[in-house]
């Protein structure tokens, strides 16, 4: 038989007890299957106060001029890092948290990205009278909200997360306030 074709059976014998103790010592070659992704921590949604118009100022004057009205409001990115979350803004004008409050809903439905637009709301003024002090405060929850009570409780069982933020205004002669009308985009 030809030198290169004899097989060593001793060195054949060494190379494979070697691969065996690599295997052994590296773990298993085969993965086993994962089921499903491991469930992400629940984050709280949070208003982008950089973003809202009006800025954050603490009380501030409101123009009842007729062409400051509706005034709008908005909330520019809400941050929630649960991109898969649907995320649920309540809207209250002089909100009473000891019995139910009038307030608007809205939707922000999941994207891929943390940041997502929010939404912005007018108000009619013509039905206030200077110098009212009135507030508008919005509500941001990662979980439907209870339909009834004073509208920023979650039902029981829930695991939601809110943040909130609160506009303080008072409603100032013409030409001398705030006015911001319509959408700025």
């Amino acid at each position: 038989m030809a030198p290169f074709l004899r097989i060593n059976s001793q060195l054949v014998k060494q190379r494979l007890a070697i691969f065996g103790l690599l295997l052994l010592g590296n773990g298993c070659i085969l993965v086993p299957e994962i089921e499903g992704r491991p469930e992400q921590p629940l984050y709280p949604p949070e208003i982008v106060l950089e973003t809202l118009e009006p800025p954050d100022s603490g009380l501030f004057d409101v123009d009842t001029d007729a062409e400051c009205s509706p005034l709008t409001f908005k909330v520019g990115l809400i941050r929630d890092r649960n991109i898969d979350d649907t995320l649920y803004l309540r809207w209250f004008l002089d909100w009473n948290p000891n019995n139910e409050s009038d307030w608007q809903d809205w939707l922000i439905l999941p994207t891929d990205k943390a940041e997502r637009p929010g939404r912005e709301i007018g108000w009619d003024l013509s039905e206030f009278s200077v110098p009212d002090i009135h507030t508008l405060k919005v509500v941001v929850a990662d979980r439907p909200l209870k339909p009834r009570g004073n509208g920023a409780e979650f039902p029981d069982g829930s695991e939601g997360q809110l943040d909130t933020y609160q506009w303080t205004f008072q409603l100032a002669p013409l030409g001398s306030g705030y006015c911001k009308v319509g959408s700025s985009e």
